[in-house]
């Protein structure tokens, strides 16, 4: 599902529309509905793409993962100058995403990250 940063589905109009700065893309390997050789059904975890192309920083709002879950920061390229990988975000929660970077995120409940790795995000 493609995602605004209001962390809604993007409509036909916004598809539509001369340009696009922001946007976002869920990958949800818990849907997956194919089988493997012995018929066991193929899972994997649930991932969070976002994309900022603008020259500014967009906050971007997270979906909501099932009950007691949240976000966890694979990877963010601004990082270098922000430091914000590894940290751990709660669904609704805004995400901020920097200028003209890409993040991806995981889904994780707060008790599967490890302490050596959870860093809070920065006070706003």
């Amino acid at each position: 599902m493609w995602l605004d940063p209001d962390g809604k589905e993007m409509t036909d109009e916004e598809w539509n529309q001369e340009f696009a700065r922001c946007l976002g893309v869920t990958l949800a390997g818990q849907a997956l509905e194919d089988v493997d050789e012995r018929g066991q059904r193929i899972r994997d975890d649930n991932f969070l793409l976002l994309m900022n192309a603008h020259h500014e920083e967009i906050p971007f709002t997270l979906t909501t993962p099932p009950s007691g879950q949240g976000w966890y920061v694979l990877l963010d390229t601004s990082c270098q100058t922000t430091r914000q990988a590894s940290a751990f975000y709660q669904g609704g929660g805004a995400y901020p995403l920097q200028p003209r970077s890409l993040a991806l995120l995981v889904e994780r409940s707060a008790n599967r990250v490890r302490g050596s790795e959870r860093r809070k995000p920065p006070a706003a």
